[in-house]
């Protein structure tokens, strides 16, 4: 466990802290994140909001706070919230992904978050869902490990595994494995995939290897589970990286939930006394949640009995039943396992219940995902003290009182939604208001799309009419707002079921109201000014006061200069020399600079701005000129973690010959020497 304020406890922490970025982590590049149920307005105002820095507040500035935020999450290469199926719904931006995960043998329960700055992987494994109640309300527990470059971690002891973010890569494979493009390239699947890459790319340069970790006095493992023939279960690889000969004597357990209901002899129990030594004396000590019933001395203790009977019989085993501590009467929602000898000690926190599902134990295995750190505590006692801190507190059961056991409720249901059909692979959204609904073997019958106000958009008659094919595209009838889902409904169906909408490429979505047709004037205020986007549109929208401008009220405009192009280009001399200081800053994602390249205040709408202007040709020949003269001049910056000057080099002259065909017809005797000029400047000449 990190430690950020050190006035807290230690081995405590505020788990949004972790999403902030360090001085040091570089740009925003991307991220993947895991739930099992989800808030995706929380997500994308808390959780989000944190990672890209944003900092205009949602409540205050509704207006600003959506510029800022879409103009951040453009940026990103990836932004990827992977949910289960049966809780991935809710409204929101697409210009990030929600894929609903369906595993055919259990649920998809793993709480990870992988984020990834230009200068820092972070990875973040917790019991937490991605909740307003996981992250503020309930006790939970998370692990974090950071790989940076090695210039900025020289030190083994500064730099995570290798192993573990490998194994976690991998596994955020294997939950989109099936999963099709929805009919469109690029996709999120492939955004996805290529993040994955980079990120498995960066963990190798980044982190240490395992022989370098055992040198340390403390190491860490992944366990995950799910499907058997991948992921032997959380006991056999407790077991397998277990570092002393014999097996550990104590072990603690804490988890909400134990056992499961079906289950009377209880197998995680009788696994877990697998892993203790075989002789001598041994303990298992569970952490439960109790109640007292009121005006009555019986505690309930929210835990299976068979707890206790699920033992071997030798008499130097033991089982103790103890009560947790609230802390401040949060809701119990962490996991953990402690395993203890003389000097070893492990402990693994996530996402597992120790339930059979939760601990990969057939026949239903869910998708989890654990830290286990291992501790020499003779040779790093004081990490030991850390994660012992960390360790929740518990207290004696009053052995006076009558004891009622009860097991809690395991709700796994989706609500007021139903479940959606297998048969609704997915739902893309393309250019020019097309939806395009991939659909994959026989839906139920009777089905219906439907927009969020209920509105029909598609059903199964016009499908059957059209041959019942894989892929239909369907119109969307607004075109002042985009769907976040679609309602599926069909006969017997109670409620509707969401599908969600993610988009082919972030490039394809409108840009907000507000940036859209610029005009050459407000792009050079945008461009020169020191604000950030979304304060400086606010001062040159109409509504404001000219006084309030970056640039000085310009007296020019109210007389005609097209005939003074030298003094007309001195006014935009300055915001080209920004353009070009702003393309030579080193840029984390080639979404960076395609947003600087082609985005609403960017290179080409600089052009654009220039092409409608009512101005003679020769000008904005002269201005077209200058551009494509500033972007010569362009030398990129070598950053690590940074796409490569070679890159953009080849981007940038990719959108010079785009404006070397956008030079305009001109007329040498209007204005003596443009034809030498332009000669000058774009080599060869197009000047006709």
């Amino acid at each position: 466990m990190k430690e950020k304020n050190e006035k807290r406890k230690a081995g405590y922490g505020k788990l949004l802290d972790y999403w902030e970025p360090p001085e040091d982590a570089g740009e925003p590049v991307g991220i993947i994140a895991t739930s099992f149920t989800f808030q995706s307005d929380f997500f994308e105002n808390a959780c989000l909001a944190r990672f890209l820095c944003i900092g205009t507040d949602v409540n205050e500035n509704p207006a600003g706070y959506l510029l800022e935020r879409e103009e951040r999450l453009q940026n990103l290469s990836c932004a990827i919230a992977l949910v289960d199926q049966h809780h991935c719904r809710g409204m929101r931006t697409l210009r990030w992904d929600l894929l609903p995960v369906r595993p055919s043998y259990g649920l998809l329960h793993a709480k990870i978050s992988l984020l990834y700055w230009s200068k820092l992987i972070r990875l973040i494994i917790a019991s937490a869902n991605l909740t307003e109640d996981g992250y503020r309300r309930n006790q939970e527990i998370f692990g974090v490990l950071d790989y940076k470059p090695p210039s900025l971690a020289p030190s083994e002891d500064d730099r995570a595994p290798s192993s573990v973010l490998n194994g976690i890569v991998e596994f955020l494979g294997s939950a989109t494995q099936g999963m099709k493009n929805g009919g469109a390239k690029p996709s999120p699947i492939g955004r996805m995939r290529d993040f994955l890459s980079d990120v498995q790319k960066k963990g190798k340069e980044w982190g240490i290897t395992d022989e370098q970790q055992a040198r340390r006095g403390i190491r860490v493992y992944a366990v995950l589970t799910g499907p058997q023939s991948k992921y032997p279960s959380a006991f056999d690889q407790l077991m397998k990286i277990w570092p002393a000969q014999n097996p550990p004597i104590i072990a603690k357990v804490l988890s909400p939930f134990f056992g499961d209901s079906s289950d009377e002899s209880n197998n995680p129990a009788y696994n877990l006394w697998d892993l203790l030594r075989k002789r001598g004396t041994a303990k298992v000590i569970y952490l439960v949640d109790t109640e007292k019933k009121p005006n009555d001395d019986t505690i309930i203790i929210h835990a299976p009995e068979s707890l206790t009977t699920a033992k071997p019989s030798r008499q130097s085993t033991s089982v103790e039943m103890r009560q947790l501590k609230k802390d401040n009467n949060r809701s119990l929602h962490a996991k953990g396992l402690w395993l203890e000898d003389e000097r070893w000690i492990s402990y693994m926190i996530g996402s597992s219940n120790f339930t059979g599902a939760g601990m990969g134990l057939p026949p239903r295995q869910n998708m989890e995902a654990n830290l286990v750190y291992i501790i020499d505590h003779s040779k790093n006692l004081k990490a030991y003290r850390t994660l012992s801190s960390s360790f929740p507190e518990s207290e004696n059961i009053d052995k006076n009182l009558k004891y009622e056991y009860k097991i809690p409720l395991i709700i796994n249901g989706t609500g007021d939604s139903a479940l959606l059909p297998k048969a609704f692979v997915a739902a893309t959204w393309e250019k020019e208001d097309i939806i395009t609904l991939q659909i994959s073997g026989k839906p139920p019958a009777g089905w219906v799309v439907m927009s969020v106000d209920d509105r029909r958009l598609y059903d199964e008659k016009e499908w059957n009419a059209q041959g019942c094919p894989d892929q239909v595209t369907v119109t969307w009838p607004d075109e002042n707002t985009l769907p976040s889902g679609l309602k599926i409904i069909w006969e017997n169906s109670n409620f509707p079921a969401w599908l969600p909408v993610n988009v082919s490429s972030p490039s394809d979505l409108r840009p907000p109201d507000k940036l859209s047709n610029l005009s050459l004037e407000d792009l050079i205020s945008i461009i020169i000014s020191w604000r950030p986007l979304h304060e400086i549109i606010d001062i040159i929208s109409k509504d404001a006061p000219v006084a309030k401008r970056d640039v000085p009220y310009d007296t020019l405009k109210q007389v005609d200069t097209s005939g003074f192009i030298l003094q007309r280009v001195r006014r935009v001399s300055n915001a080209l020399e920004c353009l070009r200081k702003r393309l030579e800053e080193p840029m984390a994602t080639k979404q960076t600079l395609e947003w600087r390249l082609y985005g609403p205040v960017s290179v080409m709408a600089l052009a654009n701005a220039i092409d409608k202007e009512e101005r003679a040709n020769e000008e904005k020949a002269f201005l077209l000129a200058e551009l494509i003269l500033t972007l010569r001049r362009v030398k990129p910056s070598v950053d690590d973690g940074c796409i490569p000057p070679k890159y953009v080099k080849t981007e940038l002259l990719t959108v010079m010959d785009a404006l070397m065909e956008r030079i305009p017809e001109v007329d040498n005797s209007r204005i003596s020497g443009i034809h030498d000029y332009l000669k000058a400047v774009l080599k060869p000449t197009i000047v006709r």
